[in-house]
């Protein structure tokens, strides 16, 4: 690569025949868009299927997670239906908590992980030194060094700005030439840096993250090294201070660098899942996804056919390899099959066991040949998850029970909302070849896991479902608690490690996730008719003491008949037009809730996009994105301002009609809705029914509002919204 040998590589299934498609584009500036279109993906995973693979690969998302109900999400659980392992990335918005993408549990939604080092110090004049990514060629003597920043081709702010950026062009030669070039990353592709440091003569680069993030060993046009955003003060104050500042890039004395492997990257996004209830745990998994030498298109890349490339979208691809390696090996397996046996042989990371930042652990492939059990779950099971969610009409697949998503027989567990107890199963399949003896272990701190039974033996092939009593004894409400879950046939006091390999018998790790509440209602919403009117509920508590509650609304709405034609719509640049409607909604100070809703006719597609104005713009906050045209988008504790909603018509025909509606509920009572018992003594793990009674409503008037129920120290009160029509 380049003039750099790498050796012998090989791909994750070297035999694997590829067929891809193409869902991604670069549009002509003003007059197409760029990016990965909803239709485009769900027809290449259609035509996917049709064509007879067995993995898919969606290296695509991130920025904001996608519900279930997405088309996209939707037609990935149709691929697995049919058998196909669907991977994708978690996405690369880390390292804060709930930014990935991809939360269904019929994929496999992977992290981002280092795998190796690469590195070399930068080296001052007056001989402190500081490890950074690198693998470039060193540069052995000492060079003057420079602030890009300095050696701004235009004057003034901007230029300043572009310069510290070392963005193309802005670096004037005459001050960087010969020079070990000082840059900030960010806003720049990092090897565009290097790119505009060797344009200008420069000699070398040295690249700081200005805050966390991840270190990279691109390949970068002139010796170079990437060094943390700790290191930014002093050596940027060095540069800055010294007569002569002068450094050189060197390799690594034998014990220079503590860096360990595998590490979360920073970049990877994390969990937990905003629109699953907290009930699936995702990521799923981490895979190498840092520095991974890949192939490239040439146009980009200096004209190479391979390179250093970093993200999810790197790790993802080697999940779906080495699934593909599975697929081989076990061809009666099933994708939630395989699935398991890669989260169950996984192990933690260097420096964390967070299951939001890294599933259940760094792949191990050679163990997931062989897991010893596995968690299989279906097309049944989603229905009744769907179901669960209210996504799916109660009245269809009526032999089908809704469950939540903490009852599927996934390879890990998570409950978002535990009030004091909760038992849930997990149905274990013995793909070993010989029978087994099983004993069930937790650790979690402050939760009892009890497993019943809490050991078993399984012949080859031979299935056995386990309860599991989940209790809180000691952990914080309103906080998660993590750890393990095992299921071991191992020996030795190692036989609970799942970051152990046994020498006999196996080790079936699961992460667990849990949030004890210190309230939970069984219904988020209820709805009724009818001038007066009642409703009832049922509260849950976590803790044993007082319940107050409170009421916003009810508030009418009339509702709005519009129509809409078949469109495009950019969320980048929202604007109405063919195929786009716009309302506007004004939000007071201290309101409750804004609510906007859609309904039309079956068989019509619409689109809610709600946005606030902002001081540099609008700012999407929720996305009604179903594959039907009965959207709906709920804020809670909505900011002040203006709002404004696009209705799009993503799949209708010419000026289909629809109904709009739009209601902003203030944070006070309108005397219409009443709560029975509106206090009350609660008893923890004991539910206690409550009513909800409405009186004196217009009844050619639709109504909306909300009910809070908190605990004394309002550590987390719970609402469900009212509506009430006809």
């Amino acid at each position: 690569m380049g003039d750099r040998a790498f050796g012998d590589v090989s791909g994750m299934a070297p035999g694997a025949k590829v067929a891809a498609y193409k869902v991604c584009w670069q549009g002509k500036e003003g007059i197409a868009s760029t990016g990965c279109a909803t239709p485009d993906i769900v027809q290449a995973i259609e035509d996917a299927v049709a064509d007879g693979v067995d993995v898919i690969n969606m290296s695509l998302g991130g920025g904001s997670e996608s519900p279930v109900s997405f088309a996209s999400e939707l037609a990935a659980a149709n691929a697995a239906d049919a058998g196909v392992f669907v991977a994708a990335s978690a996405g690369n918005s880390g390292p804060g908590t709930s930014t990935l993408d991809h939360p269904s549990p019929w994929l496999t939604t992977v992290a981002a992980s280092t795998h190796k080092v690469n590195e070399q110090a930068l080296e001052l004049a007056d001989g402190r030194r500081f490890v950074g990514a690198s693998s470039t060629d060193p540069l052995p003597a000492l060079t003057g060094m420079v602030m890009a920043r300095t050696a701004a081709v235009e004057p003034g702010e901007d230029g300043e700005l572009a310069a510290g950026l070392c963005a193309p062009g802005s670096l004037d030669a005459a001050v960087v030439s010969g020079k070990l070039v000082v840059c900030l990353r960010g806003q720049i592709p990092r090897v565009d840096k290097s790119l505009a440091v060797r344009d200008a003569g420069g000699a070398g680069m040295v690249m700081i993250n200005p805050a966390p993030d991840s270190l990279n060993a691109d390949m970068h046009y002139v010796p170079s090294v990437h060094l943390p955003d700790e290191d930014a003060e002093p050596v940027m104050d060095y540069v800055a201070g010294a007569d002569s500042p002068q450094g050189k890039i060197v390799p690594l004395g034998p014990v220079e660098s503590d860096t360990k492997v595998p590490e979360v990257a920073e970049f990877s996004a994390r969990g937990p899942s905003t629109t699953t209830g907290g009930d699936i745990l995702k990521p799923d998994l981490s895979a190498p996804g840092v520095d991974v030498l890949a192939a490239v298109t040439p146009f980009n890349h200096e004209g190479r056919n391979f390179d250093l490339q970093s993200g999810t979208s790197m790790s993802s691809p080697i999940v779906a390899g080495v699934a593909a390696l599975l697929r081989q090996q076990h061809p009666g397996w099933s994708p939630m099959m395989i699935k398991s046996a890669l989260m169950t042989t996984a192990r933690d990371h260097a420096s964390t066991d967070d299951p939001f930042a890294q599933g259940a652990g760094l792949i191990r492939p050679e163990l997931a040949m062989d897991p010893g059990l596995v968690f299989d779950h279906g097309i049944r099971d989603w229905v009744a998850y769907l179901k669960g969610l209210q996504l799916l009409p109660p009245d269809s697949f009526t032999t089908i029970a809704p469950i939540d998503g903490s009852q599927l027989n996934q390879a890990s567990v998570a409950i978002g909302d535990l009030t004091n107890s909760r038992t849930i199963t997990r149905t274990v399949t013995n793909v070993s070849s010989a029978p087994e003896h099983y004993q069930v272990h937790a650790d979690v701190p402050g939760l009892r896991i009890s497993a019943t039974p809490s050991q078993f033996t399984l012949a080859p092939g031979q299935t056995r479902t386990v309860s599991l009593l989940v209790q809180r004894t000691s952990a914080p409400l309103q906080k998660w608690a993590t750890g393990s879950l095992v299921f071991s046939s191992a020996v030795g006091p190692d036989r609970f490690d799942g970051d152990a390999e046994p020498s006999t018998g196996h080790i079936v790790e699961l992460p667990v996730a849990v949030q004890p509440l210190a309230l939970a209602v069984d219904q988020d919403e209820v709805s009724g008719t009818g001038s007066i009117g009642s409703a009832q509920v049922e509260v849950s508590p976590g803790f044993s003491g007082t319940v107050t509650s409170s009421v916003a609304g009810l508030v009418a709405v009339t509702p709005q008949q519009d129509s809409v034609s078949e469109g495009e719509f950019d969320a980048a640049a929202p604007a109405a037009g063919r195929g786009v409607d716009e309302f506007t909604a004004t939000v007071e100070e201290g309101a409750t809730v804004l609510r906007v809703s859609t309904q039309t006719n079956d068989g019509n597609d619409l689109d809610v996009y709600v946005y606030r104005e902002a001081e540099d713009g609008l700012e999407l906050l929720g996305i009604g994105g179903t594959t039907s045209g009965n959207e709906e988008v709920t804020l809670e504790q909505p900011e002040p301002g203006t709002y404004r909603v696009f209705v799009h018509g993503f799949s209708v025909g010419d000026d289909e009609s629809y109904t709009y509606r739009q209601w902003v509920v203030p944070g006070t009572s309108a005397g219409n809705l009443e709560v029975g018992p509106a206090t009350f003594q609660a008893t923890a793990g004991v539910p206690a029914p409550v009513q909800l009674r409405w009186s004196g409503l217009d009844t050619s008037q639709e109504w909306f509002g909300a009910v809070t129920f908190a605990d004394p120290d309002d550590t987390g009160p719970v609402t469900t919204y009212v509506t009430v029509t006809e």
